[in-house]
């Protein structure tokens, strides 16, 4: 997109009749040349949020207008429908897409800006890849979560020392190495294969490394089957909130449900609303970009009705976290703030918190009946 303003007429430059002498009007004058010798570039990348396309709009607008290229009534029309097009194509390829906006000045002796819009695609392998590489697992996830051990502590004491546990998403091997440290038997799902080539990495460097059973897929994927009532315990960390709609939650606990033993349990994290806050389009689109998708209590209760699960506990993540665990498993996931207390969704003030809880929830399949 190109935006030029009208060019003067011409006119003779040899007639007297055409100079002009008047000294407000020549400074003006000298003052548009010089501004012909600016030379104006830039780029954003912006999250590929539909919601976000008129504000997104207006800011481009702003911009253009300081610059002294404001946009016609016609450009702003085409710059919005190539906004929703391009950001809306960005967004149903994958969370983490971004559209970089590109302008810069015309080459004299042309006048205007040209603007570029270029939806870039980052798939989750390449997510992957990036949050590996800026938080190595060997020193950010080298401590588990402290409800995940205290959940297992309590089952040893009535189904014995060696557990069966299924670790769904458990990525670069923050609970399920631990565990498996403990003598367990921890079978690793993750649909990351970058996630996935860490935790083997990690595997490969212990002196003494425990049987690990490591599968690459998805709890979706009809193709991944565990054998009925396998396992004491299912642990479902960071993976909730990469599910929006209420037919994926139920699928997930009824595979959930089948796979786990009777008595078995369920631990999983989720951003839970509160105080009857019902999330807007935009609040959806922020927490799915974010990592953070956000749940009514009803959508999460309608998704467990009918698996034979039934909620036990219900924690804050966070303050349970910053309670148990040790001093310097904090310090290693100092990230851990900004994700549970949903701060890179909701800029407020510090002090205030917005209305959705990252909570730990606990469930229990119910015993056979004969």
């Amino acid at each position: 997109m190109v935006h030029s303003p009208n060019s003067p007429a011409v006119s003779p430059a040899d007639s007297p009749d055409n100079r002009v002498l008047d000294s407000n009007r020549l400074e003006q004058a000298l003052m548009t040349g010089a501004l012909n010798w600016e030379r104006s570039q830039g780029e954003w990348a912006l999250l590929c949020v539909p919601s976000l396309v008129p504000m997104y709009g207006q800011r481009i607008q702003r911009l253009a207008q300081a610059l002294g290229y404001p946009f016609t009534a016609a450009e702003v029309a085409q710059l919005q429908a190539t906004l929703q097009r391009k950001i809306q194509a960005g967004h149903d390829a994958s969370p983490y897409s971004r559209l970089v906006v590109r302008y810069g000045t015309v080459p004299p002796p042309d006048r205007g800006l040209m603007w570029k819009f270029e939806t870039r695609v980052v798939s989750p392998q390449d997510q992957a890849g990036q949050f590996v590489a800026a938080r190595p697992p060997e020193t950010f996830e080298a401590y588990p979560d402290a409800m995940v051990v205290a959940t297992v502590q309590i089952l040893i004491e009535t189904l014995g020392e060696s557990l069966s546990i299924l670790d769904i998403g458990g990525g670069t091997g923050r609970n399920g190495l631990a565990l498996a440290d403990l003598g367990h038997r921890v079978t690793v799902l993750d649909s990351n294969g970058v996630m996935l080539q860490a935790l083997e990495e990690r595997l490969a460097q212990r002196s003494h490394p425990r049987a690990m059973t490591v599968i690459e897929g998805s709890v979706l994927d009809e193709r991944v089957i565990f054998p009925r009532d396998s396992f004491d315990v299912v642990i479902l960390t960071g993976v909730l909130p990469y599910f929006s709609s209420l037919a994926e939650l139920q699928r997930v606990f009824e595979r959930v449900a089948i796979a786990l033993k009777p008595g078995g349990q369920v631990l999983l994290d989720a951003f839970v609303t509160t105080d009857g806050y019902e999330p807007s389009p935009l609040a959806q689109e922020m927490g799915r970009v974010s990592d953070a998708m956000m749940f009514p209590p009803a959508l999460l209760a309608a998704a467990i009705a009918g698996t034979g699960l039934s909620l036990v506990e219900e924690t804050d993540a966070w303050a349970y976290e910053m309670e148990h665990l040790s001093t310097e498993a904090k310090q290693a996931r100092q990230w851990l703030e900004s994700w549970a207390l949903a701060k890179r969704i909701f800029a407020l003030p510090e002090g205030q918190r917005p209305p959705v809880t990252l909570k730990w929830l606990r469930y229990t399949k119910a015993q056979t009946t004969l």
